[in-house]
């Protein structure tokens, strides 16, 4: 459960996987331990994936927002790269982190090609 209170530490909206932690306790008070074991290993395991993302396309849009000031910096016309970057943080504040994370990497790969 701690990587469940890291990922709401992180703002990341946790209801459903609390109700699932909810789910096993019931399921551990009516004597289904293995199942309730089970339930909370995948609540982990979606946590996990879920901080890990978050991470990834953070870190992304760190290094994108870097590449782009240093074209800019460079003279090259940068705002086509901006409204792709914008897409992307505007993705990842909506949560959806694998969309940020495709956006802001194809941003970043086609500044590299430049």
């Amino acid at each position: 459960m701690a990587k469940v209170s890291a990922c709401a530490a992180l703002g990341l909206d946790t209801a459903e996987m609390r109700h699932e932690i909810q789910r096993a306790r019931t399921r551990a008070g009516v004597g289904d331990t293995a199942g309730a074991v089970a339930a909370l290993a995948a609540v982990e395991a979606r946590a996990q994936a879920l901080g890990t993302l978050h991470r990834q396309a953070s870190e992304t849009l760190q290094e994108t927002a870097q590449r782009i000031e240093e074209a800019r910096a460079g003279g090259v016309d940068v705002r086509g790269f901006l409204e792709g970057f914008a897409r992307a943080r505007e993705a990842f504040t909506h949560a959806d982190f694998g969309e940020a994370l495709a956006i802001a990497s194809r941003v970043r790969a086609d500044l590299e090609e430049l």
